[in-house]
């Protein structure tokens, strides 16, 4: 698709800035995160094969047993599922060619900006800050910034080459 530059120049149409890029991650990590979970222990505790569930078990269970697991966890609508989809599995154009995930398409050729917007993303995602992930990580934190919004950018560039709406 095109860009229409009079409209995007008059303001008419959004544009994907890198803050929007990492906002959308962030949240669809956490649609994935509350509509399917991990069933059995962690890992390296056990041998139990790695199975999901769906939100539909967790209301059962929780219907069942009585335990608030299910209370805890926001209800996604579906809206915000597909879009999440999207973020992290790619999508179907007007012209029904196949794009790819976010973080795979335009950041395959940077390889560390795409490692630093992932490990920023998966920081967001379970509570840790950057300073520590640069402490742990041992990475210079001024370069981890640049590197995480530069990716950021690129997939803003990406989507708005596209003309993917903002939301």
């Amino acid at each position: 698709m095109i860009i229409d530059i009079p409209a995007y120049a008059s303001g008419d149409q959004a544009l994907w800035t890198p803050k929007l890029v990492k906002a959308a991650l962030v949240q669809a990590h956490q649609v994935y995160r509350d509509t399917v979970g991990r069933v059995g222990p962690n890992r390296m505790r056990a041998i139990w094969p790695d199975f999901y569930r769906e939100w539909d078990d967790w209301i059962d269970q929780a219907a069942t047993s009585g335990t608030d697991a299910a209370k805890k966890r926001r209800g996604w609508s579906s809206f915000e599922i597909a879009r999440a989809d999207m973020v992290l599995l790619g999508w179907r154009d007007e012209a029904g060619k196949h794009q790819p995930a976010w973080l795979n398409g335009p950041l395959m050729d940077y390889e560390r900006p795409r490692k630093a917007l992932m490990a920023w993303v998966m920081c967001k995602h379970h509570g840790v800050t950057e300073v520590e992930l640069c402490r742990r990580a041992n990475w210079p934190r001024a370069t981890f910034l640049r590197h995480k919004d530069f990716a950021a950018g690129r997939i803003a560039h990406r989507l708005n080459q596209l003309g993917v709406e903002v939301w």
